[in-house]
Order: C-alpha cells, then structure tokens, then sequence
C-alpha cells in the first residue's frame, strides 16, 4: 500500500501543478494585475479606512476601563455598581464599531478586522470579569471555612483545594495583590480568551521560533491572495451569466472548480490562524498553553468538528457559557443550544459590521449545527464515524464554498 500511496501523491502533486500552469496560461499572473489596480484605485488614500484604523485603536480603552473596574471591586465598590459598569463597558464596546463602521462605510477588510478585534476584546473581558469575580468568591469562601475551623487541605482524589488548582489557590488569596497589570497585559495579548490568575509560561522566547512563525505568515498571506485572484476569483466572475441563464450544468462545473481551490484556501487560513498567528503571539508572551487546535480533520460528527477545530473559543464557551449552566441545573441539551445561539449570534454580529448588512445568514447557518448535533448523536449507532467523516468532506469541499 505505501507504493500506491506515493503514485496517489505524486499524482495529487502533479494534478495540481498543471491547475496552476492551466490558471497562469489563462488569465495570466493574476496578482500583477490586481497589485496594479490596487495602486490605480488609490485605496490607501481613502479617509475612510483611517478613520476606522483610528477608531479600532481606540478600542484598548476600553481594556483600562475594564482594569479599573476590577480595582474598584478590589476597593470594596458596591456589587450592582461593579456589575452595571461592566454591562456599560461591554455593550459600548460592542456598539462602538458597529455605528463606526455604518457612518464610515470603511472597506470590507478594515472593517473585518475592526470587528474582529472587537469580539476577540469583548470575549477576552468577560473572561476576565468572570474569573475575578470566582476569586472574590474563592477569597470569602476561604475566609467563612476557616471562621469554622476548616483546614484548607488537597482533595485525595483530584488534588484540588475548594475545586481550584493548588498554584491558583495560592495566587487567588493574594487577592487584590493577583490583579497584576503585567498579568492582564499579557493576557490581552496571549492567543487565549480565558484569563488566568497563573499562566502557565515558557522561562524565555525562543527568537527562531518567532522568527519561523513570521515567515509562517508571511508565506500564507501570499498563498491566501494569490489562490483567491488567480483560481477563485476568475471561476466566480465566469459563473455569474450561468447563474442568469440557468445554466445548472455549467453552475456545478464551475462549483466544483472552485471547490478545489476553496478547500486549499480554507486549509492555508486556519493553518495561518491557528497554528502560524497563535504560536507566533505564544512565543512572544511565552505562553505555555499551545493546544489551539486538534485532529478536527478526522471528526466523525459536527459535535467533535466544533470542539477540536478552534479550542481557544471552544475553551471560553464551555468556561463561560456552558459549565456555568450546568451548575445552575439547566440541562445539557439547553446548555448546548445556548452555547451555540452565542456563537451565531457573534458570528452575526461580525457580518452585519464588516458587510453592514443584516440577513441573519451568518447566525442561521451556526444555529443550525445544533439540532444537526442531535440528529447526529441520535443516528451515531446507525451510521458509522466513515460515512460521517465523509459526509463531511463532501459537503465542504461541494456545497460548503
């Protein structure tokens, strides 16, 4: 089998060499082009896109304000005072953008990217404000037990003290000392969304590493520009009279041209993201936590695709969102489809700021997954993790582009 593994291979390598030769041979280097009508259209000229640059550096003001909450809670601030400013930080941080971006109208990617450094801040503060808020809770369970005459020893069985690490249990009752700046700081910019009062961290950078993850996304910028002008953009724009026409043969010709390349698009992101952006910032802060992602690829159902694929979300909505369900009683189910309705709802809120429009398209089609998630789990002895697996496959690389 290894024999006809390579001829697999080599052919897979060949094919698509001669795709790219073909695409060239066509359309010619489609980036030369583009570089071109991108310096004619004076783009970077336009007021637009600065002010919404300008704007999104307004956004760590937003993460003082935030500290400067905690240092009030510290201080010994009302509860429903703490509580309605967090509310008030939060919302207008995820108003701001929005009323940016409609009164500006800056272009697609700078508007993309202002609303995703918004979610990503807004999920880092949540986090943030929650685990503080279990440390003042740990600190005045700590205080009650030993008024008792407890002894704060070690469970037997997990080793925890009160269901908490012993390092985080030490740190927590340093409390407000733990409310480190240096700590937050790191945190904003650490490729995680959930704050720790101990991070676990490298003793010191490894400057290749940095230098490797660079290159990493330098490589993958190209890559993403150029497959998306010279492969995908020409199939989309030759597509277009078929849709007119009704043309379904010429459609599913083109759907699956462009599948080919949409897949390769998809794969260079998320490796561009989540392995080449992650390792490069963990590297830099010397965080230590650098499981971002698992072996999605083989999932068996959308449950196991959804928890393997992006771990640092994942990790924040079962932190934030489900665990704390759970322990107020709701069920599992409800639990899940909540956890998913925050997810959609982010995703929507990201497309109506970068597109300003509101379609609900986004939200639907993240909603969705969740009673696709139990129709799954119900038919799981009936359908074997293969067909799922290439179910999959087939509907990402056909229908999903």
């Amino acid at each position: 089998m290894a024999g006809i593994s390579n001829l697999l291979g080599l052919l897979l390598v060949i094919t698509n060499v001669k795709h790219v030769m073909t695409s060239v041979n066509e359309h010619g280097f489609a980036l030369t082009d583009e570089f071109t009508k991108f310096v004619d259209s004076k783009i970077y000229f336009f007021p637009e896109n600065y002010q919404t640059i300008a704007g999104l550096l307004t956004l760590p003001a937003f993460t003082v304000f935030s500290f400067w909450i905690e240092i009030l809670a510290a201080n010994r601030a009302h509860k429903r005072v703490v509580f309605f400013l967090i509310v008030l930080n939060i919302c207008t941080l995820l108003l701001f953008p929005i009323i940016l971006s409609f009164q500006i109208e800056a272009s697609i990617m700078v508007g993309n990217l202002l609303m995703l450094y918004s979610v990503s801040t807004c999920l880092k503060l949540i986090s943030f404000h929650h685990v503080m808020h279990d440390v003042r809770g740990l600190v005045l369970r700590v205080i009650e037990a030993k008024k008792q005459g407890k002894k704060m020893k070690p469970s037997k069985v997990e080793g925890t003290i009160l269901g908490v690490h012993p390092d985080v249990y030490k740190e927590a009752l340093t409390y407000p000392k733990c409310l480190s700046v240096t700590n937050f700081t790191r945190f904003m910019i650490a490729p995680t969304f959930c704050y720790q009062v101990v991070f676990p961290l490298h003793k010191k950078r490894d400057y290749v590493q940095i230098l490797k993850r660079l290159l990493q996304i330098l490589v993958s910028l190209f890559l993403i520009t150029f497959m998306f002008y010279q492969h995908i953009l020409p199939v989309a724009v030759q597509s277009v009279p078929y849709f007119d026409e009704g043309d379904y043969y010429n459609i599913l010709v083109c759907v699956l041209e462009i599948s080919i390349s949409a897949s390769y698009l998809w794969v260079v992101i998320f490796f561009l993201i989540f392995h080449a952006w992650t390792n490069f910032f963990a590297e830099v802060t010397r965080f230590s936590d650098r499981r971002f992602y698992s072996d999605w690829w083989n999932a068996g159902n959308l449950g196991e695709y959804w928890r393997k694929w992006n771990y640092p979300i994942h990790n924040w909505l079962v932190r934030h969102v489900h665990y704390p369900m759970i322990r107020r009683g709701v069920s599992n189910d409800v639990s899940r489809f909540v956890t998913f309705l925050v997810s959609a709802v982010a995703h929507e809120y990201v497309v109506i700021g970068t597109f300003r429009v509101f379609n609900m398209l986004a939200f639907t089609f993240m909603i969705v997954n969740a009673p696709l998630m139990q129709l799954q789990r119900s038919l799981r002895d009936k359908v074997s993790k293969t067909v799922n697996n290439t179910m999959f496959w087939l509907c990402y690389t056909a229908l999903g582009q």
